[in-house]
């Protein structure tokens, strides 16, 4: 009995010592680990990697440690010429972090992000590595199929690889990039460029965007700011569909404002006697609007602020051509943008490309009567350092005879 009670003394006291080597040496891993960080933060690096290594050392079965240290490794490549040995040697350490623990989405990402850079430093020819990272990336969001920094960052890293996807890949990518903008519709403003760089299709554009009022601003936002009026109609119809979807009241608030403006426009053209002298032009000094700071008005049709323009005159019924005489100041090279309305029907868009006024004609066909034309002017802007200042100016409107 006694000899029993010995042994079970003698074991307790081995595990309290044992427990105590392991407290010991996990306090003193963490303690590395954070000197480490500290380190690297300050651009210590040799002293960061010492530091590392040492914690993982102390503790070999901790996944952080293992892709924290990677994470060094790829700051470190940021000031390297070479980056493919440092990628290599961060890979390698991700892949003990995956070892480790496999269902951490993070260090999948990681991991397909690693190999695609591989694939763009080593001049593009080795596509396994892209195959490679699209096979983490889809287990990293088996993972984490609703997180958002997992399908951000498959999206992010898998569009600079775009044309050597597959279709089933490409889907996959544009999926990954809906569910992000569908929590942050915000992350629209960087997605945007990089799709546009890396693919020059606006289908894409319009395939990733998942119709919500604030990522369609966005996507019409970067139409407008890079001057792709090409597709402007495009944009403004997703925007316009996404409001009255989300928005119906707002809309139909705007609609009956609108009226109510054109409405008010006619009744003033005829209480002026406008249809007994020129019923059939608007002249220079008849146009009327405010710019969009609900301060500024327009006088003899100078549109100095991006805004609405409009004038009143009288079509026959059928099939009209009227015109529009404008000119505009460019800036860095591109000129004025106006879209054309007719009793707040669009009938024509285009670029004012002319400093002199030239004659800009519109089909239209109406069952007659008084009409308000109106002018909408997009893209203002001026650069003070260059003293350049977009605007738009008009003339005169009227019926083609």
């Amino acid at each position: 009995m006694r000899i029993i009670l010995i042994s079970i003394k003698i074991a307790i006291v081995i595990v309290l010592i044992g427990i105590c080597i392991f407290l010991y040496a996990f306090l003193k891993a963490e303690t590395k680990f954070h000197a480490a960080n500290k380190a690297s933060t300050s651009y210590r690096w040799q002293c960061a990697e010492k530091h590392f290594l040492h914690a993982i050392r102390l503790d070999p079965f901790n996944a952080n440690y293992y892709s924290a240290y990677a994470d060094f490794i790829l700051t470190q490549n940021k000031y390297k010429d070479n980056k493919v040995p440092l990628l290599k040697k961060a890979k390698t350490i991700y892949e003990k972090a995956v070892a480790l623990n496999g269902g951490t989405a993070e260090y999948l990402v990681k991991l397909g992000q690693i190999d695609i850079s591989l694939f763009m430093q080593e001049g593009k020819g080795d596509e396994q590595l892209v195959a490679a990272a699209f096979k983490r990336f889809r287990q990293a969001a088996s993972v984490d199929p609703n997180g958002f920094n997992t399908s951000y960052l498959i999206g992010r890293y898998g569009f600079p690889v775009w044309n050597y996807l597959g279709l089933e890949d490409k889907e996959f990518v544009l999926d990954r990039i809906r569910c992000a903008l569908k929590i942050s519709p915000g992350y629209a403003s960087f997605l945007y460029p990089l799709i546009w760089e890396k693919t020059r299709d606006f289908r894409v554009l319009e395939l990733v965007s998942p119709g919500t009022i604030k990522d369609s601003e966005l996507l019409y936002s970067f139409i407008t700011s890079n001057n792709l009026w090409q597709f402007r109609k495009i944009a403004a119809g997703r925007l316009s569909a996404a409001r009255e979807k989300e928005n119906y009241f707002y809309i139909k608030s705007l609609e009956e404002s609108r009226e109510k403006r054109m409405r008010d426009l006619k009744a003033r053209y005829f209480f002026e006697g406008k249809d007994k002298m020129h019923p059939d032009i608007i002249s220079q000094e008849d146009w009327r609007g405010m710019a969009l700071d609900g301060k500024n008005e327009y006088k003899g049709g100078a549109m100095y602020w991006g805004g609405i323009m409009e004038g009143v005159f009288i079509l026959p019924t059928g099939e009209t051509v009227i015109y529009i005489e404008a000119k505009g100041t460019p800036l860095i090279g591109v000129y004025p943008y106006m879209i054309v309305e007719l009793d707040g029907k669009w009938i024509g868009e285009l670029s004012v490309n002319s400093q002199e006024f030239e004659r800009y004609e519109f089909q239209v066909d109406t069952a007659g009567g008084a009409k308000a034309l109106s002018v909408t002017f997009l893209n203002d802007a001026a650069d003070e350092k260059s003293g350049e200042d977009r605007n738009l100016f008009i003339k005169d409107a009227g019926i083609v005879k």
